[in-house]
């Protein structure tokens, strides 16, 4: 696969912070669940959940589809595309998997009690890491959850619903992408002196997009920190398919490795067309399998 790496909503409750005589404003609670809308209808992506200890995890337990792959990439050097077979270091499952990436650098696919967690890296800990954190690819909103609850919902700290709306007709694929930032950093990169919740930003390519700034609640220890994410409506990914899920996620490596260590990233697909086949020849993660 190839891929290129990335460098409306209701009431929430929104946090503002002032640093030298800016403010920036972000909605805040301990758990996220993203949500595409068009022609009256919401569909649940995923959740983006902020842990009491200052770890980020990403779970997907909306999509129908449970067989996938688990892989590691990596990131080219001498090029902004990688290209990489995920089989190469990938392992099959038949579990939705959550993504986790831990304050201090951990960062790995899990899900207790149904799958093994061996396919992780070591990134930078989240008070030192800044930039592109993970993009979530779909298409096949039938194949996603529908939320059959109010849009008027009232959110709260424990949970709290963002939706990215879409005109008729219905996106063919969505990708959203997700940046961590310290506050003070985003402020100082930004122009002006008022900020969020919800910002103007500018794509490595020249699109610009509206920016959502989420964060943890004042509890977490990274409460200095806010996570942007954007969403836009790009091609099918897969004409095979008609349901596709990727994730890719966990990008940094420790300043302690050897420069001529590469970058790697954790990727994750949903479905597998072949998977009775590529069960044969790759290893499974989960925890019923003796393979």
């Amino acid at each position: 696969m190839t891929f290129k790496p990335d460098p409306i909503s209701r009431t929430f409750f929104v946090n503002q912070l002032t640093w030298k005589h800016a403010e920036i404003a972000h909605f805040q609670a301990e758990r996220f669940v993203l949500i595409a809308e068009f022609n009256d209808t919401r569909h649940k992506l995923l959740q983006v959940i902020f842990h009491k200890d200052g770890s980020i995890f990403v779970t997907f337990p909306y999509f129908d589809q449970t067989e996938g792959i688990l892989s590691i990439g990596t990131l080219s050097e001498i090029s902004l595309k990688t290209t990489f077979s995920l089989e190469t270091a990938g392992k099959v499952t038949t579990n939705r998997v959550k993504f986790s990436y831990h304050t201090d650098g951990n960062v790995h696919f899990s899900q207790t009690g149904k799958i093994r967690t061996v396919i992780k890296k070591r990134s930078l800990p989240l008070s030192e890491f800044e930039g592109h954190l993970f993009t979530f690819h779909a298409q096949g909103f039938s194949h996603f959850e529908t939320d059959k609850k109010s849009a008027n919902i009232t959110p709260s700290f424990e949970r709290s619903e963002l939706a990215f709306k879409f005109e008729a007709p219905p996106p063919s694929a969505i990708k959203i992408v997700g940046r961590w930032s310290e506050m003070k950093s985003f402020l100082n990169r930004s122009k002006g002196s008022s900020f969020g919740p919800i910002v103007a930003s500018e794509s490595p390519d020249g699109k610009r997009q509206p920016m959502f700034l989420i964060g943890p609640p004042d509890s977490s220890p990274l409460h200095g920190f806010v996570l942007g994410l954007t969403c836009e409506e790009i091609p099918t990914m897969d004409e095979q398919r008609d349901a596709f899920m990727l994730f890719i996620g966990g990008f940094g490596k420790p300043k302690n490795l050897p420069l001529y260590q590469k970058d790697t990233f954790l990727c994750a697909m949903y479905p597998i067309l072949d998977y009775a086949d590529m069960a044969k020849r790759i290893e499974s993660v989960d925890l019923n399998e003796t393979k």
